[in-house]
């Protein structure tokens, strides 16, 4: 493993370990009279400990270890994890991949608009035949975006068809609540 990473660590783990052995009000879990906004700091900083020593291949169990926290605690983060890995790909999809496609398409558009300009101006041969060397790049690039909309189209229409199923489920069990 590498050892900027193992100190670094080691060097957060001791800070709050160190932090929570002077001040057992800092713990995580227990009451506190902490504010909140300190919580949630620990909280965070927790979860990007885990994400990382998960990123790098630990187990549940190692990082429990290294962390010195529960294997609940290590679970309930990296449930919120993924939840939250789940929403930002979700939001990525409806919002920033198609804009950032229709960006692409309007680019390679303009690439060929310009290499067929550029075409027309050019005499010699070889000159000639290098550009339309790169005007077959670029449409065959076009063409392979045009291939990505639907891609696109469909992983946007699953977003939305998951979020109305959440949704729904949601407004059911709130009125399942107000019913019993």
């Amino acid at each position: 493993m590498n050892q900027d990473y193992t100190n670094h660590t080691a060097d957060n783990t001791t800070m709050h370990t160190a932090a929570t052995q002077a001040n057992p009000e800092l713990t995580v879990g227990k009451k506190s009279h902490l504010s909140r906004k300190v919580q949630h700091e620990l909280i965070t900083w927790r979860r990007s400990q885990v994400l990382e020593l998960y990123s790098t291949g630990k187990t549940q169990t190692e990082i429990v270890n290294i962390l010195r926290v529960s294997p609940a605690t290590v679970s309930k983060d990296l449930s919120f994890l993924r939840r939250q890995a789940r929403e930002t790909l979700s939001e990525q999809i409806e919002q920033v991949l198609p804009f950032q496609h229709q960006v692409r398409l309007t680019n390679i558009d303009r690439i060929i608009r310009e290499l067929w300009q550029l075409y027309e101006t050019v005499a010699d041969t070889r000159e000639r035949r290098s550009i339309l060397e790169s005007l077959t790049q670029a449409i065959v690039i076009r063409a392979s975006l045009d291939a990505d909309s639907g891609s696109i189209e469909r992983a946007l229409k699953s977003v939305v068809k998951l979020r109305n199923i959440i949704t729904k489920k949601k407004e059911d069990e709130k009125q399942e609540v107000t019913t019993a």
